[in-house]
């Protein structure tokens, strides 16, 4: 621009010098460039519209989607080339900044995309946009930045138990009633013959066909337990050594669990003493209590699994609150009977005594250890029935 300016200045003074028809169109041709052309398309630039087709998008790890960026020339002066660049976390995708070129008629739209691979866990934000806009004759070009924002959330790594070496009948959700009062009508237990005073709804009529009697469904008779996850994120119960390691196992152990038990069509909620790196576009922040711990009640369905991965997407250590004061403020708030699930990096006495003490309540603990070392190994042989079991989770039938 410095030198387009300078020729400018110098045929301007060569025509007044001069005076001469060659010379008074050479400066009114730089003249009209400079300034004229400069001007229209400074306003042009400044009327660009620059948004993107998605403000939240939500992947798990590895997956890949596509990032579309949507440009609009509303001016009558085409632009002759659009520059811009997005800024992108490098824990999201290693990959290097995206840039790209384009030119745009006048009245013209064109979007621009790219893609981007989910490393790692975490809710990542995408943006600003530093955008250029240059002449056809390389007079100047336009500096601008577009503050338009794409939340990328992260879902931590859901496995199947079998994957965590877990048992797959593990006694989620319900369970059988003592008192024969409420009758399941998911559950079909068997069939007898119509008795007088059974409803009409209860025949089964595929064994009425089959018998050529009147028959009635059974079922049977269980009460819902309510099943809490509690994931322990206190930062120095974690080794310094396998740090990262053993806490995105317990966190991906955590969202296994919620999906394998939302998934079997029950209750699940989520509590955990950790902090948020940021907020995602599901407000979170309506699940915390007063101590400043995430609790998520326990509901059905798959938008309510999908704010528990959201949030776990989201977690950190901290090292304010510890787990043993966080079962002690959440676990006797829930019904005679819930099932707690306590994710840990290791099975520390605190935290057995705890469980131990829940259990006499009438709670049922199941504490599961992502560390390698478990310091009370006879508690793994305990039987299903038991009010407290304890389970070693491994991945790809190694400890980690």
């Amino acid at each position: 621009m410095t030198l387009w300016k300078f020729l400018t200045v110098i045929l301007v003074c060569a025509a007044l010098l001069f005076e001469t028809r060659p010379m008074y169109t050479c400066a009114y041709i730089f003249v009209v460039l400079f300034f004229l052309l400069r001007r229209l398309q400074q306003s042009s630039a400044e009327r660009l519209k620059v948004t993107r087709n998605a403000s939240t998008s939500y992947l798990f790890p590895e997956d890949q989607t596509r990032i579309d960026i949507r440009l609009e020339n509303p001016s009558w002066l085409p632009l002759a080339w659009v520059s811009g660049v997005d800024g992108k976390p490098t824990a999201l995708d290693t990959g290097q900044r995206e840039k790209w070129v384009i030119a745009l008629p006048s009245r013209g739209v064109a979007v621009t995309s790219y893609q981007i691979t989910a490393r790692n866990r975490g809710v990542y934000v995408l943006g600003p946009l530093d955008i250029s806009v240059g002449d056809f004759f390389g007079i100047t070009t336009q500096l601008f930045r577009i503050e338009d924002y794409q939340t990328i959330v992260v879902y931590p790594k859901v496995h199947t138990l079998t994957d965590l070496a877990l048992p797959s009948r593990l006694p989620f959700g319900s369970a059988r009633a003592q008192q024969k009062i409420y009758p399941d009508p998911s559950r079909l237990g068997g069939v007898r013959p119509y008795e007088p005073g059974d409803p009409l709804r209860t025949i089964h009529w595929k064994a009425t066909a089959r018998t050529r009697t009147l028959q009635v469904k059974q079922f049977e008779h269980t009460v819902t337990i309510t099943t809490m996850i509690f994931l322990n994120l206190y930062e120095r119960d974690y080794d310094v050594h396998s740090f990262y390691v053993h806490t995105e196992s317990a966190i991906s152990t955590a969202a296994s669990l919620a999906s394998y038990i939302i998934n079997l069509g029950e209750e699940c909620g989520l509590a955990s003493n950790a902090v948020f790196t940021r907020h995602a576009s599901y407000d979170v922040t309506d699940s915390y209590s007063s101590q400043g711990v995430l609790r998520i009640p326990p509901r059905r369905g798959y938008s309510h699994l999908k704010g528990i991965l959201t949030a776990l997407a989201g977690v950190e250590c901290q090292s304010s609150h510890k787990f043993p004061d966080l079962i002690e403020d959440l676990g006797r708030q829930y019904s005679f009977g819930s099932l707690f699930l306590l994710v840990v990096p290791e099975d520390t006495k605190d935290i057995v005594d705890k469980a131990w003490s829940l259990t006499k309540l009438g709670y049922h603990v199941q504490i599961f250890v992502v560390g390698s070392k478990v310091n009370q190994p006879h508690l793994l042989q305990q039987p299903a029935h038991a009010s407290m079991q304890m389970f070693q989770v491994k991945h790809g039938g190694m400890s980690i």
